[in-house]
């Protein structure tokens, strides 16, 4: 877990604490606007870093809003 919290930019323990992590799978990007991160988006945590990638050097993207209907979610389950 301690690998997975630091490749995401997650501080330690986070996922411990009950922090909750899903898989987002889209089916299609078309129209989605996929794009680096500002650092400004709701949820940035003070480990972020410009450049497109969190600061465990994994790459990372924002979209807008994306219909439920063009996704399958997944939780992720750490115990």
């Amino acid at each position: 877990m301690a690998i997975i919290e630091s490749e995401l930019g997650f501080p330690k323990d986070y996922l411990k604490k009950g922090g909750g992590l899903v898989r987002i799978d889209i089916e299609d990007t078309i129209g989605l606007d996929v794009r680096i991160p500002s650092g400004n988006e709701t949820g940035a945590n003070d480990l972020w870093i410009p450049g497109g990638y969190t600061s465990g050097g994994v790459p990372e993207a924002v979209t807008n809003t994306i219909p439920l209907d063009n996704t399958q979610i997944t939780k992720l389950n750490f115990n």
